[in-house]
């Protein structure tokens, strides 16, 4: 089986972002990413999952790992009040960003990551 004709992939886009910061601006780049991964999850209903973690050999290095029901989920995220805050808010600390969006979800278990009925399909 390939995988473009695997029977469980999904259309999720999940975002992997990666920011390194000035050491001092850490601890209020933290607190940034908490109200934007808190509201999204809160007020956006295709936000799956916002996870923000720490690279645990590079300490001014946070990741953010989104994931989204579909692409439709994604870009409305970019056009919200607090997503815009925090780009500006990214800007103001000096922050350097890569990022990598994944359009579809292939999963290795054989078992998809969301039910595909979950999603509104």
């Amino acid at each position: 089986m390939t995988a473009s004709s695997c029977p469980t992939r999904g259309p999720l886009t999940i975002n992997f972002v990666s920011f390194v910061l000035p050491p001092a601006n850490l601890h209020d780049f933290l607190a940034m990413c908490l109200v934007n991964a808190e509201t999204s999850l809160r007020e956006e209903e295709g936000v799956i999952s916002f996870d923000v973690l720490l690279n645990e050999n590079q300490p001014n290095t946070v990741i953010l790992h989104e994931i989204y029901k579909d692409r439709a989920a994604y870009e409305s995220h970019r056009s919200t009040p607090h997503f815009l805050t925090f780009v500006q808010g990214v800007k103001d600390l000096g922050a350097q960003r890569t990022a990598i969006v994944a359009t579809e979800y292939i999963p290795t278990s054989g078992q998809p990551l969301i039910a595909p009925n979950s999603l509104g399909a």
